[in-house]
């Protein structure tokens, strides 16, 4: 965990600030092992291998559960699958993620969320349209992180990344440039509330961008039903969820018409 990152951080529990009570091991301006204690409300994350576990595990329910173990278990396979998977059915990653990412307003210096950050592998892709930027990355799955954290390594690419659920970021309000998030919100437990959170934590005049399957994806239902995943009901882009005060809404498919690319704006204040 970046020390840069601490004011940015916020506690799952009550949004209060962090400050930190213990380190046990730091490398430069990096915290790798170490505590954090909430000034608020007193209570405490661990910091382990640089990710900070901001996430109260026992609010974790539902599908969001069973995603979350689903990838704890996955995340060492994941990404010879979905590589495999994106050069069948779109042409290959630079098609997937490259044609997503050209969605995302970006300008160098950014400091950009994803929620929902997975492996990172939408990362390579985002940084070749802006020059820098300041990079976080949200996900539910401590095991799915891990494998991130290879990867930006091998990359170098430098991103701050997090443990936390995507219906209460442990952000602070108006803290990002851009947010956006990439195939998972058809599975989230509160689509409403996630939503709402990547709405808040945004800047205003922000982009939100978020993009999911749509009905034309063949595979989803039956295949997610056979690995015990909650088979979704509905597919495609939940309009109606987004927060009443957005502007500039835009809904397009992208990728064959199997993924939907769907927009909103924070007002400027």
């Amino acid at each position: 965990m970046k020390l840069s990152a601490l004011n940015i951080y916020t506690c799952p529990e009550c949004k209060g600030k962090f400050e930190i009570i213990k380190t046990d091991s730091v490398k430069k301006h990096d915290i790798l092992e170490g505590t954090l204690k909430c000034k608020a409300c007193g209570g405490q994350a661990a910091i382990h291998k640089g990710i900070p576990a901001l996430i109260n595990q026992r609010n974790v329910k539902g599908s969001d559960l069973k995603f979350q173990k689903f990838y704890d278990r996955m995340s060492p396979v994941y990404d010879p699958i979905v590589k495999f998977a994106s050069r069948i059915l779109f042409g290959g990653d630079i098609a997937f993620r490259g044609e997503f990412a050209r969605h995302l307003e970006l300008k160098p210096q950014d400091r950009v969320l994803e929620v929902s950050v997975g492996s990172c592998g939408n990362y390579p892709y985002i940084g070749t349209f802006s020059g820098h930027l300041e990079l976080f990355g949200l996900d539910i799955s401590k095991n799915f992180l891990k494998q991130g954290l290879k990867n930006i390594k091998r990359w170098k690419i430098d991103a701050e990344l997090c443990q936390g659920n995507a219906d209460d970021m442990p952000y602070g309000d108006n803290s990002f440039d851009c947010v956006f998030h990439k195939g998972g919100i058809n599975g989230f437990s509160d689509k409403s509330k996630a939503l709402g959170e990547m709405f808040r934590v945004a800047k205003p005049g922000s982009l939100i961008t978020v993009s999911d399957e749509t009905e034309n994806m063949f595979y989803t239902k039956k295949q997610f039903k056979k690995v015990g995943l909650p088979s979704f009901e509905e597919l495609g882009a939940p309009l109606d969820l987004i927060p009443e005060e957005a502007v500039d809404v835009e809904l397009e498919q992208t990728a064959q018409g199997m993924m939907y690319v769907m927009k909103f704006r924070k007002p400027l204040e």
